[in-house]
């Protein structure tokens, strides 16, 4: 069941790592605060999350499978921060399962590096 939505800027300027211009988006950097502390009080099982970066075909959906995730920050010259993060491999074959039956073009891809 979904509990909750949200869509969100993600600019690698946020990061203190990142720009030193980050107290320009204070604004921002306070709406996305807000934005975790209502996720966090969700006890969400599992967070979905939607970007450009990946893998892109013109003609299918596509979803990125690897276990586990890193999340990475190196593009953007950030070579300190890295995280990790677990797949909800359940969710990702109901998925698949369900746009291949309704005839949706689907593909999983496995990058490790997410950023």
């Amino acid at each position: 069941m979904i509990v909750g939505a949200a869509f969100t800027p993600h600019s690698p300027l946020l990061l203190k790592t990142v720009s030193q211009t980050s107290n320009l988006l204070i604004q921002t950097k306070l709406a996305l605060d807000e934005i975790a502390g209502n996720i966090r009080s969700l006890h969400p099982d599992t967070i979905v999350t939607f970007s450009e970066h990946g893998v892109v075909y013109p003609d299918s959906f596509s979803g990125d499978l690897h276990d586990p995730y890193e999340i990475s920050f190196r593009d953007f010259g950030d070579h300190e921060t890295k995280l990790n993060a677990r797949p909800d491999f359940i969710l990702t074959d109901n998925l698949q399962r369900y746009l291949r039956n309704k005839d949706i073009p689907f593909t999983l891809d496995s990058k490790i590096v997410v950023s």
